[in-house]
C-alpha cells in the first residue's frame, strides 16, 4: 500500500508479545499476503521494549518490521506507552512528570522506526475516549486553569434569569482529549514529518460528546475507528450490525471532513470471556461488514486480530486464525472480498458514497443533559426513553427508516453541518429528542429554514440550552420558525401513537406526548389534548415539530409509518433519488457509491428469507454487472431476489 492509493484495502492486526518465534512471526505475515491482505497493525508496547534495567530491546518488534518489508506489508504502528494507571485513566497523562516519560518513550519508538520502508502511519493512541473519566492532577489542574482563562464570558440573563455556564467539567474532558493527541502529534512530527498520523474513537453511540472532530482535523491526516459489534454496538439487535456499522463510519466521515477514515479495528474473531457480548462472526458477517465500510466510504479495514494474544486480557480471542495457525472460514471471506476490491481496482478507486441530501444532527449537550438528568438502567421498558443515550438511539431509529427506503443519510454533530451555505434548498435536517441545543445554533438554524431547508423536530428537542437551562418556560428562542412553542408535555407510560392529518398511518411514539400553542403554523396532528403536531413555512424553508419520540417509538414498534412519514416529507429529494428501493424493505441495507457515470449498490439481506428487491433509478434502468456476491447470484434488471444472509455489490452502468 502506497500514501496515494485510493482503492480500498483489507489489514489486521498481527499481534506481538514477547515468547512468539520468529517463525510464528513470519507465518502471520506470509498469511497476510497470501490472504490478500496488504496491510496491518503492530501496537507498540512499551512494557516489551524497555526494561527494568533502562535499556530497550527492540529485536522482537524489529523483526516484525523485516517481516512486514519481506511480504510487502504496510505498517500502522500504534503508540503505547507504559500504562502506569487502571483504564480508562490510561487515555491521559497522570502527572507532569508522567508526560516527560510518554515524550521520551515517543521519541526513543518514532526515531527508531520512521525510516522503516513498511511503515505507513503513526496511530497517536489507541482507543481515545474515556466515559467521562479523566485523572486530576498537577498537569490537568494546570491545563484546566489555563482552559477557563480563555473561555468567553458565558453568563447571559433570559427574561430575568441569571443563567450560569454549566458541564465545565465535561467541556474541558473534551478539550483535554483532543489537546493530549495533538500534543503526541507535535512530539511525532518532531522526529518524523512524512507519515500519516492517525487515531481510531470507539463505541461512538456513547462517547461521542468527548470528540471533538473538527478539531482533531488539524492534526490528523486519517480518521479511524474501532468497531466491534461485541463491544460497541449494544444498541443494535445482532440483525441489524450492517445498519449500526454503516451509522458508524457515517459520524466518523461527517467528522473527518475532507480527510480520509478508515475501520482500524473490526472484531474478526470469537470473543470468549471478553466484551458485553460474547459472540463469534459469520463468514457472511465479515462479508457484509467489509462492503458496509467500503461502501460507507470507508479507505481501508483492519481486524481485530490476525493471531491472538497468549496471555493478559483477551488471551486467547478475537483472531482470524484458529490455534494451529491455519485461516479461519472468516479470513477465507475476507480474502475473497480482497481479491474483488483488487479485480475492481479502477472502479472503485474512484469510488465515493453518494451524498445524501438527508442530516441527523446529534448535539454533545444533549448527551451531558441526558447523562444528568437520566434515570438509572434499571428503569422499567415502559420508562426506556428517560436512561441515557435515548437521544443517539431515537437517532439510529430515523437512521433505520431512512435505510428501509434504500437511501443513506449523513449523521454528524451539530458542530460538523455546513451552515454557511446561502441555499439549503432540497437539505432536510432532523432534530431527534436532542433535548439540549446549544444557543449558538438558534440563529444557525433560523438561517437554514429561511434559505430553503427543511427541519423537522421530534421529541423534547430544544427542551434546555447549552446551561441545563429550560428554555421553555422564557420563551421558545426559535417560536417565529417553528410557529408554535410547546404547551407542556405528558409522560405517558410505554408507547402510543399520532395520526398525522393528511396520513392515515398512525406513527408510534414512547413516553413523552408534547402540546403545541400554535402563532402562524399550521397544526398538521391533534387529539383532544391538544395539537401534537405543525408545519410551518419559513422564509423559503418548512420547520416541522412533532414534541414526541418518533425515533424511540420506531425503535419499540417499527419503523413502516415513520417511513411513510418520510416518503411523503423528503418529497422531491426522494423522487429525485438516482437509486433507491421502489418499496420500503426491512432488514436490508443498501449503501450507494459513484464511480464516474456507474452507481455501485452494495446490499445485505439479513432477514430470515429471500428478499425481492425491486429498484427505482431517477431516470432509465441501468444495466447490472455483479461485482461480487456471497451466493453467486445472477442479476438480469433492476427486479431481483436477495438471499439470507447473502451481499451483493452491483455496478450498474
Amino acid at each position: 500500500m502506497t500514501n496515494d492509493q485510493q482503492t480500498p484495502f483489507i489489514g489486521a492486526q498481527v499481534f506481538i508479545q514477547p515468547g512468539q518465534t520468529r517463525a510464528d512471526i513470519e507465518r502471520w505475515f506470509r498469511l497476510l499476503r497470501d490472504s490478500n491482505m496488504t496491510a496491518c497493525r503492530i501496537r507498540m508496547h512499551e512494557e516489551h521494549l524497555h526494561r527494568p534495567d533502562g535499556s530497550w530491546d527492540f529485536s522482537l518488534y524489529d523483526y516484525a518490521f523485516e517481516m512486514a518489508e519481506k511480504y510487502d506489508i504496510s505498517v500502522f504502528a500504534t503508540l503505547f506507552p507504559y500504562e502506569k494507571a487502571v483504564w480508562p485513566m490510561t487515555k491521559y497523562p497522570l502527572s507532569k512528570e508522567n508526560l516527560d516519560e510518554i515524550r521520551y518513550y515517543i521519541q526513543t519508538v518514532v526515531s527508531h522506526y520512521s525510516d522503516s520502508t513498511a511503515l505507513y502511519c503513526w496511530v497517536l493512541q489507541n482507543e481515545p475516549g474515556s466515559y467521562g473519566a479523566y485523572p486530576h492532577s498537577d498537569l490537568s489542574d494546570a491545563l484546566k486553569a489555563e482552559w477557563i482563562d480563555a473561555q468567553p464570558a458565558a453568563s447571559y440573563l433570559s427574561h430575568g434569569y441569571v443563567q450560569q455556564q454549566a458541564f465545565e467539567e465535561q467541556r474541558f474532558q473534551r478539550y483535554y482529549t483532543s489537546w493530549f493527541l495533538a500534543w503526541i502529534a507535535s512530539e511525532v512530527r518532531k522526529l518524523d514529518p512524512k507519515h500519516e498520523l492517525h487515531t481510531n474513537p470507539y463505541e461512538i453511540f456513547a462517547n461521542a460528546a468527548e470528540y471533538d472532530f473538527v478539531a482533531w482535523r488539524n492534526f490528523l491526516t486519517i480518521f479511524g475507528a474501532s468497531c466491534h459489534p461485541a463491544h460497541h454496538f449494544g444498541d443494535f439487535p445482532r440483525r441489524q450490525f450492517s445498519l449500526a456499522l454503516s451509522m458508524n463510519c457515517e459520524m466518523l466521515r461527517a467528522g473527518a471532513g475532507k480527510l480520509p477514515f478508515m475501520v482500524t479495528e473490526l472484531q474478526g474473531g470469537n470473543n470468549t470471556y471478553s466484551a458485553d457480548v460474547p459472540m463469534c462472526p459469520t463468514k457472511e458477517e465479515i462479508a457484509q461488514w467489509l462492503w458496509t465500510a467500503v461502501g460507507a466510504g470507508a479507505k481501508g479495514v483492519i481486524f481485530w486480530t490476525l493471531n491472538p494474544r497468549a496471555v493478559g486480557g483477551e488471551a486467547g480471542e478475537w483472531a482470524m486464525v484458529n490455534f494451529q495457525n491455519k485461516a479461519s472460514d472468516r479470513l477465507l471471506a475476507a480474502s475473497s472480498v480482497a481479491v474483488a476490491l483488487q479485480e475492481n481496482h479502477k472502479l472503485l478507486s474512484a469510488a465515493t458514497p453518494l451524498e445524501s441530501s438527508i442530516y441527523l444532527l446529534y448535539a454533545k449537550e444533549a448527551f451531558w443533559t441526558e447523562a444528568k438528568t437520566a434515570a438509572g438502567t434499571d428503569e422499567k421498558a415502559e420508562y426506556e426513553g428517560r436512561k441515557t443515550r435515548s437521544g443517539i438511539k431515537s437517532v439510529i431509529g430515523w437512521y433505520g427508516a431512512v435505510t428501509d427506503l434504500g437511501l443513506s443519510a449523513n449523521v454528524c454533530e451539530m458542530a460538523e453541518f455546513d451552515w454557511d451555505s446561502s441555499d439549503h434548498s432540497g437539505r432536510t435536517i432532523i432534530l431527534s429528542h436532542q433535548i439540549a441545543i446549544g444557543s449558538t445554533y438558534w440563529p444557525k438554524l433560523r438561517h437554514f429554514v429561511t434559505t430553503g431547508g427543511k427541519l423537522i423536530a421530534d421529541g423534547l428537542t430544544f427542551f434546555f440550552d447549552e446551561n441545563d437551562f429550560s428554555v421553555m418556560q422564557t420563551g421558545f428562542p426559535l417560536e417565529d420558525v417553528f410557529g408554535a412553542s410547546l404547551e407542556e408535555v405528558r409522560t405517558i407510560a410505554g408507547d402510543f401513537s399520532i395520526n398525522i392529518h393528511d396520513d392515515p398511518l398512525a406513527l408510534p411514539a414512547h413516553l413523552f406526548k408534547g402540546t403545541l400553542s400554535v402563532s402562524t403554523a399550521s397544526a398538521i396532528a391533534a387529539d383532544a389534548d391538544g395539537v401534537l403536531a405543525t408545519r410551518n413555512s419559513y422564509g423559503n424553508g418548512v420547520a416541522v415539530w412533532i414534541p414526541s419520540m418518533l425515533g424511540f417509538g420506531a425503535l419499540r414498534l417499527g419503523k413502516s409509518s415513520l417511513c411513510a412519514f418520510l416518503t411523503a416529507e423528503l418529497g422531491d429529494s426522494l423522487t429525485t433519488a438516482p437509486i433507491r428501493f421502489a418499496q420500503v424493505q426491512t432488514d436490508v441495507t443498501m449503501r450507494v457509491m459513484r464511480s464516474g457515470s456507474s452507481l455501485i449498490t452494495i446490499m445485505v439481506n439479513k432477514s430470515s428469507g429471500p428478499k425481492k428487491i425491486n429498484l427505482q433509478f431517477d431516470r432509465c434502468a441501468l444495466s447490472p454487472n455483479v461485482l461480487y456476491s456471497n451466493n453467486a447470484s445472477t442479476i438480469a434488471g433492476a427486479d431481483f431476489v436477495i438471499l439470507p444472509e447473502e451481499t451483493i455489490v452491483i455496478e450498474w452502468r
